[in-house]
């Protein structure tokens, strides 16, 4: 797990009105900048929505991006939901079919708080069993 924190102070974070959209967009970025190489966003699987999807290696990681105003990071955590991971876990062995260069699937789990003036990341690689 990789915490980070980025103030204005440092650099200017500028977070759009549609606030998972722009979450979305710094996660892609955090993620970019970890070495991950992006493939593609809002992907669907049947039912399923997949936000962001990457190559590590031989890896195809499906990440679920989670962003909050005003509410602590651990409650977002509550709010996947049993049926959301099933969903997920699905949408992953689809994915490999897409995908044959992949030899195994990972999914990781972003939060992102907007707090005052700063933005609060928390990233949770192979958060799903």
């Amino acid at each position: 797990m990789f915490s980070i924190k980025c103030a204005n102070g440092v650099g200017k974070i500028v977070i759009p009105r549609n606030l998972g959209a722009g979450g979305e967009r710094i996660a892609e970025l955090f993620l970019r900048l970890l070495g991950l190489t992006f493939i593609g966003r809002d992907r669907r699987y049947g039912p399923c929505q997949v936000d962001l999807l990457f190559r590590d290696g031989k890896t195809l990681v499906l990440v679920e991006v989670k962003t909050a105003s005003g509410s602590p990071l651990a409650s977002k955590s509550q709010q996947l939901k049993y049926t959301q991971r099933n969903c997920l876990r699905r949408a992953a062995r689809q994915s490999l079919r897409e995908h044959p260069w992949a030899i195994e699937v990972r999914l990781d789990l972003l939060f992102l708080e907007v707090r005052g003036t700063g933005l609060i990341l928390k990233y949770e690689p192979d958060c799903f069993y």
